[in-house]
């Protein structure tokens, strides 16, 4: 029975402890992304910057005033785009002739940060940075051709499963923001991250091609402290 109280009481002074120094977020805004290719393939270094959403759970344990040890779990729609044409005349007028192949992936994203921020009690500055592991679930390849008018060719989807992709990624998160406050447990929040991929997405064992996701994140979202 004493084992039982005491296994109840330090439950509930950690209870404690932790709803007093945490805080959970929803953060949404648009993401900018773009694949970095290297290697053999000359036409896939033409890529294009991609907008998607990015849009999940923030939350924070509070170490001391100045430092947060931050964590969450988002949806990133990122990709990247390749468009290749050329011209040809008719009557001696130039008729452009192009296709453009979007790539949209769809990651999980799981940061694990350390925030710093500084200011007084009605607003905040804060930057963060840390390792980020993230999981692509799904991906799709859309095509648009090109010839006088735009022609949608259709949407195809892309096994990230088989041998020639890898899900797991890791990368390193580096950004900052402003909390302002709105009542003793609401804040606004507005961020801006930058996202370095270092997994190779690919494992194509006969084409020499390495690829690996650069991403901008911008964030909106409210902050409820504990």
């Amino acid at each position: 029975m004493k084992k039982l109280v005491l296994v109840i009481y330090a439950l509930s002074c950690l209870t404690n402890v932790m709803t007093a120094q945490s805080s959970i977020g929803v953060h949404i805004g648009p993401s900018f992304s773009k694949m970095r290719i290297e290697g053999d393939a000359d036409i896939l270094k033409q890529s294009q910057n991609f907008t998607g959403v990015r849009a999940g759970l923030n939350y924070q344990y509070k170490l001391n005033p100045a430092f947060n040890l931050e964590s969450g779990i988002y949806y990133n729609l990122t990709g990247f785009s390749i468009k290749q044409g050329t011209d040809f005349s008719i009557y001696g007028i130039d008729v452009p002739v192009s296709v453009t192949a979007t790539t949209q992936m769809h990651f999980i994203e799981i940061p694990l940060l350390m925030n710093v921020n500084f200011g007084n009690d009605y607003a905040k500055f804060y930057i963060h940075a840390g390792p980020q592991f993230s999981y692509a679930m799904d991906a799709d390849l859309r095509l648009r051709a090109k010839l006088l008018l735009d022609f949608n060719l259709g949407t195809y989807d892309i096994n990230m499963r088989n041998n020639n992709f890898r899900q797991a990624e890791i990368s390193g998160l580096i950004g900052g923001g402003l909390k302002a406050k709105l009542s003793d447990k609401l804040d606004f929040n507005l961020g801006i991250d930058y996202m370095h991929g270092f997994t190779d997405l690919t494992d194509e064992p006969i084409v020499n091609v390495l690829t690996k996701r650069s991403v901008v994140n911008t964030a909106i979202g409210f902050t409820y402290k504990f």
